[in-house]
């Protein structure tokens, strides 16, 4: 009698431990028919606590990246565990999409014959995203000390070619059909010039002070208040909303108001027809982290999918050649240089929203 009660005190256990669990736990047999499921597995996967895929058939279930009969295949024949790190799913009542870590390993019956699977899955979409997070700070911290270098060498003789021309356009008369093409090409070499100081502002940390200030006085800055009077007096709605005191930031504050400079800059050209622009200030909770939070939208033309994950590139741009295609990068690249965040929702007709937050300090 007491050995039965221990038995079913460890069962009773052993189920309590598996429906806490935030690992997604559960059983399929052979043909993958799901024998058992956890309520992890319901929350990874994306339907309801009182929803329920026994009686399934993995294989069958729509939204993984790969075929996982073949992995039921292999395990039948190996008898071995399977890992497979970094699978995409896409849950059916979801937009994001899933990176998941699965490990399955076989249950064996008596005769050394896989009777089941035990499979547990990891909700790594997180992780993934800080690690491509990194690998693309990298690649831009490489890009921009490339760039900056380049930029250096580039500087004097664009300042000797300047003075030249000068010289040239001093000595030479207003009605000279030779002053417009001298105009010209000044006009180039300082589009040139421009291209230059923003590459060396990428790798160079800046010449102003680091201090420590509250994130809503970058709104309320000199050159962003002056910007969006502009604006407002050429038809733009503005609207900014921040509290009183908000959360307190360290950083070079004049690099963070040209980040949000060349946002605005971006917010305005995505609106021909004048529109409105939203500026939100707070806070937010992040893996028990508090960060200042900058929301900044606008009713804009929007940006097709596929330019999305371009829009932070070098000297990507789809405004011909009046743009750079630096002023996005330069604001990632400053807004990573402060070990804060920057993300972006858009749609075509929908207007875009740039999201920013920066570690905040008590």
């Amino acid at each position: 009698l007491r050995q039965a009660e221990e038995l079913k005190r460890l069962s009773t256990l052993n189920d309590e431990i598996i429906n806490n669990s935030p690992i997604g736990i559960f059983t399929i047999d052979p043909t993958g028919i799901i024998l058992t499921e956890n309520p992890a597995l319901r929350r990874i996967i994306g339907y309801g606590p009182d929803e329920t895929r026994v009686g399934m058939n993995l294989t069958e279930m729509p939204g993984f990246s790969v075929d996982l009969k073949k992995y039921l295949e292999e395990i039948a024949t190996q008898k071995k565990p399977v890992y497979i790190k970094n699978l995409t799913y896409q849950p059916s009542h979801q937009d994001r999409e899933l990176t998941l870590n699965v490990r399955a390993n076989p249950i064996l019956d008596f005769d050394k014959k896989v009777k089941s699977i035990l499979i547990m899955i990891e909700d790594a979409t997180e992780q993934a995203q800080i690690q491509k997070r990194m690998q693309r700070a990298e690649k831009l911290s490489a890009m921009g000390l490339l760039a900056a270098g380049v930029a250096y060498e580039l500087k004097v003789p664009i300042n000797l070619l300047t003075i030249d021309l000068n010289f040239i356009e001093n000595n030479i008369p207003e009605t000279s059909p030779v002053h417009d093409y001298v105009k010209s090409m000044k006009d180039e070499l300082s589009r040139i010039s421009q291209i230059t100081e923003q590459l060396l502002n990428l790798g160079k940390p800046g010449d102003d002070d680091v201090e420590t200030f509250e994130v809503h006085k970058l709104i309320t800055s000199h050159p962003i208040q002056i910007t969006l009077n502009r604006l407002q007096k050429s038809g733009f709605i503005i609207n900014t909303a921040y509290p009183k005191e908000s959360p307190k930031i360290k950083g070079r504050k004049n690099q963070l108001i040209q980040a949000l400079l060349h946002i605005i800059s971006n917010a305005e050209e995505a609106m021909p027809n004048k529109g409105e622009i939203r500026i939100n200030v707070g806070s937010v909770l992040k893996n028990g982290e508090k960060f200042a939070s900058i929301t900044i939208e606008d009713t804009g033309i929007g940006i097709p999918p596929e330019n999305l994950s371009k829009i932070f590139q070098p000297f990507f741009t789809t405004k011909g050649p009046k743009s750079t295609g630096l002023g996005l990068m330069v604001t990632y690249t400053i807004i990573n240089n402060h070990g804060g965040a920057i993300g972006v929702k858009s749609a075509p007709g929908e207007g875009t929203s740039f999201k920013i937050l920066l570690p905040a300090i008590d």
